[in-house]
């Protein structure tokens, strides 16, 4: 839902692994409350509203509806905002000082106001601001399954704020969800709209029966997996499991997901096309109104990349960038090893200390490109003469480093 004049999506990629660990927690609980039939519009708009005020403390949510007869914003849920509150509220004509909500109708765009005591598109409604300590307001439009905005989703924080990528991907989702259960009262297509909104998503949605038989997948878990619906239909999960897990590992995962009546971890699965790869996944049972389990929804992200560069990460904090040689750190802990071992053995450790000569005048001659290069082909060659037991390192610039260990004399 992306017009001309509306400020673009959050990109997942934006947020930390935590932060998207809470929308996915988000998106999961609002997917089992209409996975349980829930017909109560309303109840389901007012949970959004407290789900997102769990993940924003000290801020109330709210959604505004436009009267289109008359042209004005009533509260149509704020399930924490006081009955005087609301009063105030309702009524409200959309304009350029008609507070966040009004200005989302007016411009219709998303307004983030940090500061209602001050910001002039608060300038209607200061008094309110000031009366229930209103400090940030920040709205997003709520549309219709026709593209029009017909409303607003808020949060209203008591301290001055800021929105992060997090907040607006929060109201983003809000505002999505709200509009899809506002649909579903007009119509008996809501699960084709829900289904629509969620098959935009970038995580990968799996529902299965009380046999843990698939019943159904999105397009984000095929384009992940490789696998269509129909290809997925009726079989189990197991069809995924690399390989990499015990059978110790799986039961504690079930024995979480039967007295918890959720799990969530790092698994390794496999795609169709025999790639083994790393994904966040989370799994909840949804229950009958008597408590028998009807149902597994499981959400995963494919988190290949964070784990590339975590171990990008862990191994340049070890080794140098230039060579790939261990660096000083490592070579020590290494050096330290090695003594230790020799001293037990009753044997030496010879340290070699190695410089090219006239270094700095090939880097003053013919670049630092020509230099790294020359660094390189020189590492490349030391490892092909020293034994794998030994230990090699650049120190820096043109100096290398060779431990050779079970020396038996110094000769």
């Amino acid at each position: 839902m992306s017009g001309a004049n509306e400020t673009p999506e959050v990109a997942y990629s934006a947020l930390s692994s935590q932060e998207q660990e809470q929308i996915l927690h988000l998106q999961q609980a609002i997917l089992q409350s209409l996975a349980h039939g829930a017909d109560d519009h309303l109840a389901v708009i007012n949970q959004v509203c407290r789900l997102e005020e769990q993940l924003l403390p000290n801020a109330v949510a709210s959604v505004m509806l436009m009267d289109e007869a008359d042209e004005f914003l009533n509260v149509y849920a704020a399930p924490s905002v006081p009955p005087e509150g609301i009063a105030q509220l309702n009524g409200l004509r959309p304009g350029p000082g008609g507070g966040s909500c009004g200005n989302v109708m007016y411009r219709q765009e998303p307004q983030f106001v940090s500061n209602t005591f001050t910001d002039p598109r608060w300038m209607d409604l200061r008094k309110l601001a000031h009366n229930f300590n209103l400090c940030s307001c920040w709205s997003m439009p709520v549309y219709s399954g026709e593209h029009k905005v017909v409303g607003t989703f808020a949060l209203s924080s008591f301290e001055h704020r800021t929105p992060s990528p997090f907040h607006r991907k929060l109201l983003e989702i809000g505002a999505s969800i709200i509009g899809i259960v506002l649909e579903r009262s007009k119509s008996q297509e809501s699960l084709r709209l829900f289904q629509k909104a969620f098959d935009g998503s970038e995580e990968g949605f799996m529902i299965t029966d009380a046999n843990n038989r698939i019943l159904s997948v999105n397009r984000a878990f095929s384009q992940l997996l490789g696998y269509t619906q129909d290809e997925i239909y009726g079989k189990s999960p197991s069809l995924l499991a690399s390989g990499q897990h015990n059978v110790a590992f799986y039961a504690a995962m079930w024995q979480s997901i039967q007295v918890f009546g959720h799990w969530r971890g790092e698994i390794w699965n496999r795609r169709k096309n025999g790639e083994v790869f790393p994904e966040w996944l989370s799994i909840s049972t949804v229950h009958d109104s008597a408590g028998q389990t009807t149902h597994y929804i499981g959400i995963f992200t494919d988190i290949s990349e964070r784990k590339t560069a975590e171990a990008q990460i862990h191994f340049l904090s070890s080794h140098d960038a230039l060579t790939g040689l261990p660096n000083l750190v490592l070579f020590k802990d290494r050096l330290d090893t090695a003594i230790a071992f020799a001293a037990r053995e009753g044997r030496k450790v010879a340290l070699l200390n190695l410089d090219l000569d006239n270094f700095k005048l090939l880097n003053d001659s013919l670049g630092h490109a020509a230099g790294d290069a020359l660094l390189r082909g020189v590492a490349e060659q030391l490892q092909t003469y020293v034994h794998d037991t030994n230990s090699l390192s650049r120190q820096g610039g043109d100096e290398f480093l060779i431990a050779l260990t079970n020396v038996q004399n110094a000769n």
